[in-house]
């Protein structure tokens, strides 16, 4: 009897398994792969981070592995900091003040010789520079930290 279950788990169960789970996976990164184009930077952060959250669930789920929790937690950290680097920064907090204090920023005027300007450029101008420069700190410091942690770690990110 141990024979016939052997070989039914060998020829029939796992191959379905197994087929069922490449299948999932598939319709899993569809989106993401659907949505992601090869000229932007950001669009390869975010596979990379949609990878991690499926290792991160992974983990998280994982009865076997004695750092589950530890790794899950690493993983989760790398993958906010990839998300993170990929989006808009325009979308951050301190840019919403921006816009609220200098309503007309990114808009043009003409002169009376027809020559195009930004709007109020002398108004915003300082600040918008600061506010920059600030994103550029925080990008580089998530980029340190992601790569401290990734490459501290990496090897040891399988269940």
């Amino acid at each position: 009897m141990e024979k016939v279950k052997e070989f039914f788990m060998n020829k029939f169960y796992y191959p379905v398994r197994g087929f069922y789970r490449s299948v999932r996976r598939v319709l899993d990164y569809l989106p993401v792969i659907w949505n992601n184009y090869d000229w932007d930077q950001g669009y390869m952060l975010q596979l990379f981070a949609f990878k991690l959250r499926r290792m991160q669930k992974s983990f998280e789920n994982d009865k076997w592995h004695t750092d589950a929790n530890k790794t899950a937690r690493q993983i989760q950290i790398c993958a906010f900091l990839l998300e993170r680097l990929a989006g808009d920064e325009l979308e951050r907090p301190h840019w919403d003040e921006f816009y609220k204090t200098y309503p007309t920023f990114g808009t043009f005027s003409t002169d009376e010789n027809g020559y195009s300007s930004m709007r109020d450029r002398e108004k915003w101008g300082k600040e918008f520079k600061r506010l920059n420069d600030h994103d550029e700190v925080v990008r580089k410091q998530d980029l340190e930290l992601f790569w401290k942690i990734f490459s501290k770690n990496y090897q040891r990110w399988w269940s």
